[in-house]
């Protein structure tokens, strides 16, 4: 069943698992990455978003061992695939086939089919035709997925492709870009501080995806294809829904995140 991030611990003993797991995978945090943690951890516990987290990569440590574990808990552990490149500033796919795949992640099984949320830190700028996060079993239209940008536009895919669709035109692929399904009538999509586009109130009936979530590019769970990013992540996220407030709250918590380890955009 589901596990999200219920703080029965204190912020100082989640930062603390999360170091020993970096570490047992690993990986190294340097003291200003986990002060970072810990204060995130902190600001999400006190604004009441902790307990909406299912998995958080917070890409610190500068390499895929430590980029790759969740801070919520032991579980979704990431595999990254050939062609990333690490650094203090977040982990940079090549675009060609590059993902990294959150273990044991299924969207059908792991979350409501109407309340969800998922989230992507870009620190790059481009006109780079990819995907940046999600997942879809071929051929099905079942979607999860967001293309920052597309042939000029940004897409937010929950549940569906064509009817769970919110399309911008997109001048800047830089920021936290995160959508959220709130109800079956009601998705919306955001970048930074500002609702993203309209909001979708189609009435959904489809599904989530019965296919595992991946960073770096829509995984289509077929071992052959993903449709991949080239902008850095500095940050991810996977849980239940986020009310429009939530969302502007979950941003504040994140920039000032990015902000302490001086790698804000």
């Amino acid at each position: 069943m589901l596990n999200f991030g219920f703080f029965k611990n204190s912020p100082q003993q989640i930062s603390a698992n999360f170091t020993s797991r970096v570490i047992a995978n690993g990986g190294t945090l340097t003291v200003t990455e986990q002060n970072a943690v810990l204060a995130l951890v902190t600001n999400l516990q006190n604004s009441g978003l902790w307990n909406k987290m299912l998995a958080i990569y917070p890409f610190v440590g500068s390499s895929a061992a430590s980029c790759a574990v969740n801070l919520v808990s032991d579980n979704y552990k990431g595999t990254f695939s050939s062609g990333w490149t690490f650094a203090s500033t977040g982990a940079t796919p090549t675009g060609a086939n590059t993902f990294m795949r959150c273990n044991n992640f299924n969207t059908l099984t792991l979350l409501p089919q109407f309340s969800t949320s998922f989230s992507y830190y870009s620190r790059t700028n481009n006109t780079f035709n990819g995907s940046d996060f999600g997942c879809q079993l071929n051929p099905s239209t079942d979607r999860v997925g967001c293309s920052i940008y597309f042939s000029s536009f940004s897409y937010a895919d929950l549940n569906n492709f064509t009817t769970g669709r919110i399309g911008v035109a997109s001048t800047n692929t830089r920021g936290l870009y995160l959508m959220s399904r709130e109800t079956n009538s009601l998705m919306k999509f955001y970048r930074n501080n500002l609702q993203y586009g309209a909001t979708n109130t189609t009435l959904m009936t489809t599904a989530l995806p019965n296919a595992i979530y991946s960073v770096g590019a829509i995984d289509f769970n077929d071992g052959i294809n993903y449709s991949s990013t080239n902008r850095q992540c500095a940050f991810a996220h996977m849980g239940v829904s986020l009310t429009q407030s939530e969302a502007l709250n979950f941003y504040n918590n994140v920039q000032t995140f990015q902000t302490s380890l001086s790698r804000q955009v």
